[in-house]
């Protein structure tokens, strides 16, 4: 679903929706939660093959012409985060590490993200060919500090604190953060 707003009153927006349904048998299982579609090819894989899981992204992005011949273009952006299928690595087998599902793909979810950015350009012209863009860019504005991946195998991790041991869940622990509110300050010169 997209809806479009053309330009007027120096103003034009495009929203839009996705929506996706995936249903299919699991191959392969990686220590991430990692997924390879397709046909089990040994009884170990048959076990939880199964997903069947729905997803949605949407984004929304506009440009506004300010005064001062200042364009400002805010982008947010909005995910559902990707199935998580959990795993307990079994080890000391002659196949290496195994990763056996312990529940369908689709029970559990990496934490949904939202982004914003924002730009700001002007635009200068030389003579008759010459132009140049300045622009200024701010990534993930709102410093938002959300999880993009979590840990799908279930285990119990450690770490140090205060010069104590401290046990967790290994189970939808963070292993990637959205990076941190970054600027950008950049030219373009066409001729």
């Amino acid at each position: 679903f997209t809806i479009n707003k053309r330009l007027s009153q120096r103003f034009t927006a495009v929203g839009s929706f996705y929506w996706t349904h995936t249903t299919s048998s699991i191959q392969s299982i990686a220590s991430s939660g990692a997924i390879t579609n397709g046909v089990a090819t040994n009884p170990d894989q048959a076990i939880n093959n199964g997903q069947s899981y729905s997803q949605w992204v949407s984004h929304v992005d506009a440009s506004y012409d300010g005064p001062w011949g200042i364009r400002i273009s805010p982008v947010l952006r909005m995910q559902q985060g990707a199935p998580l299928t959990p795993t307990y690595a079994v080890t000391g087998l002659n196949i290496g590490t195994f990763f056996l599902p312990l529940a369908p793909t689709g029970q559990f979810y990496n934490p949904d993200l939202y982004v914003f950015d924002l730009r700001f350009q002007k635009n200068l012209k030389f003579k008759e060919r010459y132009r140049t863009e300045l622009f200024f860019d701010v990534f993930n504005l709102f410093n938002s500090n959300t999880a993009n991946t979590e840990s799908a195998v279930v285990s119990q991790k450690s770490t140090t604190v205060d010069s104590q041991k401290v046990f967790y869940e290994g189970f939808g622990s963070p292993t990637a953060i959205l990076p941190p509110r970054v600027f950008r300050i950049g030219a373009r010169f066409t001729f």
